[in-house]
């Protein structure tokens, strides 16, 4: 689990990838699988690290301002 987002990643002087703030932490596997908000953050982490589009869950998106 980690707070790893676009912000926290930039380009060293030899223009690579680079994690330069991260909070990271180990969850267990119980928890990727029985928690949506968890599995989502696996599922992101994984598709940033081989490149692959993701597109959030409806569940996580934030509602119209109407609704609220």
């Amino acid at each position: 689990m980690s707070d790893l987002h676009r912000g926290n990643i930039m380009l060293d002087h030899d223009e690579n990838p680079t994690v330069i703030d991260a909070l990271v932490g180990s969850v267990s596997e119980r928890h990727v699988r029985n928690l949506p908000l968890i599995q989502n953050a696996f599922d992101h982490a994984q598709a940033l690290r081989f490149g692959r589009k993701y597109e959030d869950p409806s569940v996580l998106r934030l509602p119209p301002d109407e609704e609220l």
